[in-house]
């Protein structure tokens, strides 16, 4: 079912891209910033782009992989490039979690967050985001851990509804998840956290 509906949006979405007189409004699509890149490209042309793409690395292109390293304070053999989030869930998930291992997950969710896990065959438990300011509901989480429960998955700021949550949100839910199980491991999906207004650290 949830394929279905997927299969279903993209297809509407590439309808619509093709007409001039209809649009999407709830299309998360970014179109590429061409102008931008063309002009990136042009100015690393002037500055020995040849040499600078010898450079050998099966692992990503350095200079970005040294300037992500930098943003976030870490080494950049800390650092793996990814297609995008959804591959960097799948990435995780796959490494993570083994067959059949147990994931639980906010809801509402980023909808990877809840297919990717489902798709290599992990038990899905869920816990609520609850209205009306999409809070995280502790008891559910609670219930919705087991000894078992091997990776729990949520966003910040929270997708879809942009709510942040605190520092003090944070380590409240990990108390909860760690008193279960003090093994399990949280992943916080932060592709939009820049858009945090007070400044939180990663």
């Amino acid at each position: 079912m949830n394929t279905e509906y997927l299969t279903w949006y993209k297809n509407l979405e590439i309808e619509l891209h093709e007409r001039k007189n209809a649009c999407l409004l709830l299309s998360s699509a970014v179109s590429e910033p061409t102008e931008f890149l063309e002009k990136h490209l042009q100015d690393l042309l002037q500055d020995n782009f040849a040499t600078t793409l010898a450079i050998p690395d099966s692992w990503g292109y350095p200079p970005l992989m040294d300037a992500v390293a930098e943003r976030y304070g870490v080494n950049a053999d800390c650092v793996v490039p990814t297609g995008g989030v959804s591959n960097a869930i799948y990435l995780l998930c796959r490494t993570l979690v083994g067959d059949g291992g147990e994931v639980v997950v906010e809801t509402p969710s980023y909808e990877p967050l809840r297919i990717v896990p489902e798709s290599i065959g992990c038990r899905m438990m869920t816990f609520r985001r609850q209205l009306p300011d999409f809070s995280v509901d502790y008891n559910q989480l609670q219930e919705a851990i087991s000894k078992d429960t091997q990776l729990a998955l949520l966003s910040n700021l929270h997708n879809p509804s942009c709510v942040a949550l605190s520092d003090d949100n944070l380590l409240a839910i990990a108390g909860v998840a760690k008193s279960i199980n003090p093994d399990i491991l949280i992943v916080v999906d932060e592709v939009y956290h820049d858009f945090i207004y007070d400044k939180q650290q990663p």
